[in-house]
């Protein structure tokens, strides 16, 4: 409670004074996890820390992926890359507040950066690992020159030996690009580079 005091001062100089109290609705309060990490395929319950007696309205922005912007609990899902979002509540004297979150799709497709196809029996081989959860993509690597130098569509056993018609390539930087041929699967293209080691 606040007081606030009026005074009134007549013509003939008489003064009154009187004191009234007046009730102000505080602000609105929400937090939110700083992020969260999400399996892709995978669905979240975003859980804001709010005065429900205060708040009046949710508002989620972008609304990509939600269950329903306007709810306090909304489902994310079908989102596949990573997101933030942005959560605007509003109290019932109008005040409004903000909290933020982001969204980290987990990606379990492991890709070495680096192999050695040099006979010694170790790391003789560029696999793609963890492929189970990808079944069906598609694998280009290319020389410094832009030349296709791999190819393979069998997204579970892709795996390069480090030779191109027959012969091994010459040690260096390679570029690779991976690209989803399984529209329900989702996965975005991705394209890196690889050193083949002596």
């Amino acid at each position: 409670m606040h007081p606030v005091q009026y005074q009134y001062t007549n013509n003939e100089g008489c003064t009154a004074a009187q004191t009234r109290y007046l009730g102000v609705e505080p602000s609105p309060v929400v937090r939110l996890r700083t992020s969260n990490t999400l399996q892709r395929g995978a669905s979240l319950v975003l859980q804001p820390q709010a005065d429900s007696l205060v708040v009046k309205q949710y508002e989620w922005q972008p609304t990509t992926g939600l269950s329903d912007p306007t709810a306090r609990n909304p489902t994310v899902s079908n989102v596949n890359e990573n997101i933030s979002y942005t959560l605007v509540v509003t109290s019932a004297n109008g005040c409004k507040a903000q909290a933020f979150t982001s969204i980290v799709i987990a990606d379990f497709l492991y890709i070495p950066d680096a192999f050695s196809p040099n006979g010694d029996g170790l790391n003789e081989m560029w696999e793609l690992q963890k492929t189970e959860k990808y079944p069906d993509f598609e694998v280009y690597i290319y020389s410094r020159w832009g030349e296709l130098v791999f190819y393979n569509r069998e997204g579970h056993k892709n795996f390069w030996d480090g030779k191109y018609l027959g012969n091994k390539v010459l040690p260096g930087v390679y570029s690779y690009v991976i690209k989803t041929t399984d529209a329900a699967q989702k996965i975005p293209n991705r394209q890196g580079a690889v050193w083949v080691l002596n």
